[in-house]
Formats: C-alpha cells, structure tokens, sequence
C-alpha cells in the first residue's frame, strides 16, 4: 500500500445536484489531488496538479476546483479541476505573481496570495485575466480571507511574523 501525504485543509462539497459527496486532498509527493468518498474513505480518482500544491478551494455548486501551487514562491500556475468529471481543466497562469497559496472565491474572483512576490492578487474568472494585484510589503504573504463582499481582506505572513490588514477599493 502506498501512503501519501494530506493537506490538513480539506474541502467538503456536493457536485451539483448530485448525491456524491467528497472529500479532496492533496498529495504534494505525488503531484495528485485524490477524491475520496465521503462515507467509506475510498479513493474515488486520482487527478495530476503540481509540483508543490498547498490548498484547494471548491466553488459553491461544487463544479470546479482550484489548486494553489507555491513552489517556494517560484509556480505561476493554479490548477483547475473539473469537478463533475473529475479531470484537469487548464490552468491560470497568474504571471507575474508567482508562489499563489492562500485562496478564496468572490463573485467569479478568485483571490490569491503570492507569497515569492509578497503580494496577493485577483483573477477574474469570465475573463481568465489577473486584474488586480497588489504587493503586502511582507515576507511570504501565506493565507488569505476576504470578506463576502470583498471589501477587506487579511493576509498572514510568514516570515515577517505580520497581519496585513486591508481595506479594498475597486
């Protein structure tokens, strides 16, 4: 039996109308996301993401996934996951910001922080652009939580030992 490593944030969703209810996890040594089962822990599927992915965040109708991939600050990509056929879709490219770990998902905006640019940035999901970044000042900007009505958002910061606290102006 091969063993691999989970992420300790683990997401519980519904795929759409669907009964299937799942648990996903990520294995940073084997480069996967794996689907289990939600009642008997079995391995549904075993997706490919990158080489060092951190965190998983579901939509609310539970249709895609998106995989933070840091990299030690140097991956530019975050892994989409098509949920209902549990298959890799493209991935966002989020040059020039590089290292996306912490994420949360607003409106078809999928916040993200960068911790190899000290940053956190936007990417809109309709247009598939980065629209927004902006730099914390803080050495490995790690987690990010921003408010439903993306007003505010927080960043904690590894290194640097920080809460950046800001207010958000669009």
């Amino acid at each position: 039996m091969k063993f691999f490593y989970l992420l300790i944030t683990v997401s519980f969703f519904n795929i759409s109308t669907a009964q299937n209810k799942y648990i996903l996890a990520l294995s940073k040594t084997d480069h996967q996301m794996v689907v289990l089962d939600y009642e008997n822990l079995n391995i549904i599927k075993k997706i490919p993401v990158g080489e060092d992915s951190h965190e998983v965040i579901t939509t609310e109708n539970g249709e895609k996934a998106f995989v933070a991939n840091t990299s030690n600050g140097t991956a530019h990509e975050i892994n989409i996951i098509d949920l209902k056929n549990l298959k890799p879709e493209k991935n966002l490219d989020i040059r020039p910001l590089y290292g996306s770990h912490g994420l949360s998902l607003i409106k078809n905006k999928l916040w993200f922080t960068a911790q190899g640019s000290k940053a956190v940035g936007r990417f809109d999901l309709d247009t598939e652009k980065l629209e927004w970044s902006m730099g914390t000042g803080q050495n490995v900007t790690h987690l990010l939580h921003a408010t439903s009505d993306a007003e505010h958002f927080y960043t904690t910061n590894i290194e640097s030992g920080t809460v950046s606290i800001f207010d958000h102006v669009l």
